[in-house]
């Protein structure tokens, strides 16, 4: 018995389906990461006297703008 063209349709549609919602648990994982470390460098960088600690918080919170305003 031959396949219907719909029958591939909707296996495609099903395999992209999982694929976004793949990358969607990875963006949100990657997303959480990166808000717990932006957390940790905005923490040192309020209590601890480091040209370090600040030039890097402030290359994320630079970095964060260009995400925004691009709409990335």
């Amino acid at each position: 018995m031959s396949k219907h063209p719909s029958d591939d349709d909707d296996e495609l549609m099903r395999q992209l389906d999982q694929t976004g919602a793949m990358n969607a648990e990875r963006s949100a994982a990657a997303q959480a990461r990166a808000a717990q470390a932006y957390a940790r460098l905005l923490h040192l960088a309020e209590t601890r006297d480091s040209g370090q600690i600040v030039f890097r918080a402030g290359f994320v919170q630079a970095v964060e703008k260009v995400v925004a305003f691009c709409g990335i």
